[in-house]
């Protein structure tokens, strides 16, 4: 919620072209737009192309039907950068661990911002993950609001 009040009353700054630079990542948000998630990760600007490893946790205790775990996950993503006016959009494929560990597959698409002329940042972005749990291929979408720190 802080990352989105922050987001609502921030005034845009120039876009992050001229920061092409190392990013830390946090975020809360919404896995399979269900479950309370929260995660750190970190971001290595190459070229056009953003390569980001996070590290969460998804909250399914109050669910019914979990098995009242905290499931932790890992992902890296390629995320490709085009900067737009004030904000820079990005998309791209990832594959993570989640739980037991079950491998994921991804795709990520969000636009992140700066506030004024200092190193914090904000970002929205949803993604797909799927994972194939024996019979069939679950598709799961997701939604994040975090917040950056460029180096």
């Amino acid at each position: 919620m802080v990352a989105l009040a922050a987001l609502l009353f921030a005034t845009p700054s120039q876009a992050q072209s001229a920061g092409r630079a190392p990013l830390l990542w946090t975020h809360s948000g919404l896995e399979f737009m269900v479950f309370p998630t929260a995660g750190v990760g970190a971001s290595l600007p190459l070229g056009r192309v953003d390569l980001r490893a996070q590290f969460g946790a998804v909250y399914t205790r109050w669910m019914p039907g979990t098995d009242g775990t905290t499931p932790l996950q890992v992902n890296l993503n390629a995320l490709y950068t085009w900067p737009r006016g004030n904000v820079v959009w990005y998309a791209g494929p990832g594959a993570g661990l989640f739980g037991d560990p079950i491998l994921v597959g991804n795709v990520t698409g969000g636009v992140r911002g700066e506030y004024g002329s200092g190193p914090l940042g904000w970002f929205i972005e949803g993604q797909l993950r799927g994972r194939i749990k024996q019979p069939h291929l679950e598709v799961l979408p997701t939604l994040h609001l975090g917040l950056t720190y460029r180096f």
